[in-house]
């Protein structure tokens, strides 16, 4: 996922888990909105959740792939 689309997804998973905060503060609870919004809210962390840990093995495999490359040259 590119840089732009994370930032997006970001903000709006903020955004939601506000909303979800601020429904949870009033006094008369209206259910069916709170089960949307920490449903919605859910989605886009595990969403985030995926892309950085997609990132992280991506950064992890670049660095092996360094590594080896280093220590083929200094075999030769």
């Amino acid at each position: 996922m590119s840089t732009n689309v994370t930032t997006i997804v970001a903000i709006i998973s903020i955004i939601l888990w506000i909303a979800v905060s601020i429904e949870l503060s009033r006094t008369p609870k209206n259910k069916r909105k709170l089960i949307t919004l920490m449903s919605v809210g859910f989605l886009s962390t595990l969403i985030l959740t995926v892309s950085i840990f997609r990132t992280i093995l991506l950064l992890n495999n670049v660095g092996l792939i360094m590594v080896k490359m280093v220590q083929g040259l200094k075999a030769d």
